[in-house]
């Protein structure tokens, strides 16, 4: 019916390719197109994200190493969101950046994996006991939950699931209230603790 109304009013709907989506719009012929990421060329956006958010959160110094990030992240939006994401709640954020910027030169596919592996690595590296615990009942949630449920869950005090998802603000999204839900922020992390690395 919005289409007779307003037939300039166009509707986007982008997602992965799950099956239960693809069975949902089947059959609606020409109104789906498929478009692959990894074709898209995604470094000017990338520059232009990563300069104004440098330059917003007091990080100008690290105007410097924006082309070799680009260059990094080879096109993927996803890996500059939270590289950035790790260096505002940084320490050292040049050190950071430039260990992850001098590592070894990975395939596009494992650029991620070796994100969330360096974050992982990084942000844990004092053995907080129980941790896999906390953040794989953080994934495997069907609905995201509050801290206070997450402590629950794994038989652990609130302020160790405080310090992890804190420490994990990278790849965690929280408010920061007991009450408040903990999440993945992007679907590749739960991915990627779900899965088996080399």
């Amino acid at each position: 019916q919005v289409a007779e109304v307003a037939p300039w009013v166009k509707f986007i709907v982008t997602s992965r390719d799950e099956p239960q989506i693809r069975r949902a719009f089947n059959g609606m012929g020409p109104l789906m197109e498929e478009h692959d990421l990894f074709e898209e060329n995604a470094d000017d956006d990338i520059r232009t994200y990563l300069c104004i958010r440098l330059k917003k959160k007091e990080l100008a110094y690290l105007l410097g190493y924006v082309d070799p990030c680009v260059k990094r992240a080879g096109g993927l939006f996803i890996w500059i969101v939270t590289l950035f994401n790790l260096l505002e709640g940084s320490i050292s954020p040049e050190e950071d950046l430039a260990d992850i910027i001098g590592a070894d030169q990975s395939t596009r596919q494992h650029l991620l994996i070796d994100l969330y592996t360096k974050i992982l690595q990084q942000k844990l590296a004092q053995g907080i006991s129980n941790a896999a615990a906390i953040i794989s009942t953080i994934v495997l949630a069907k609905e995201p939950l509050s801290m206070r449920t997450i402590a629950k869950l794994t038989c652990e005090k609130e302020i160790k699931v405080d310090l992890i998802a804190k420490k994990l603000a990278s790849v965690l999204f929280w408010n920061g209230g007991n009450g408040d839900p903990i999440s993945v922020r992007h679907q590749s992390f739960a991915d990627y603790i779900m899965s088996k690395h080399e």
